[in-house]
């Protein structure tokens, strides 16, 4: 198996490193959307609530149809980065529900917010 971790902040290749020592994990600084995804088995990301809303859909049509994603987001708009929130996890799955066939979806609540995640091809 091979795993890429990517993340614009050059800070997060460091940070994975420390905790993820002993595992055979890539870590690389680049924008998820300057690199084509043909050979991925899984997409994963924990934050699309940082990530453009129509940037994210063209990704995700892009991707190969057997290519399972993971995703999660939250409905905390009051963060200046937040730029892609939903109201709900319905929200949430409406708008990826043309794209993608969603096998799981659930509710994470935190005391000020709620965090969503769904799990497709």
């Amino acid at each position: 198996m091979s795993i890429t971790s990517s993340d614009v902040d050059p800070q997060c290749r460091k940070i994975g490193k420390k905790m993820f020592n002993n595992i055979a994990i890539d870590f690389e600084t680049f924008d998820m959307f300057d690199r084509q995804h043909d050979d991925c088995s899984a997409i994963v990301s924990t934050s699309v609530e940082h990530v453009d809303r129509d940037r994210l859909l063209a990704l995700l049509s892009n991707k190969p149809k057997d290519t399972w994603v993971a995703l999660q987001s939250n409905n905390f708009f009051d963060h200046a980065s937040h730029i892609n929130c939903s109201e709900s996890l319905n929200d949430f799955k409406q708008y990826l529900s043309p794209i993608m066939d969603i096998y799981w979806a659930g509710t994470l609540p935190n005391s000020s917010f709620d965090r969503y995640m769904v799990i497709g091809k």
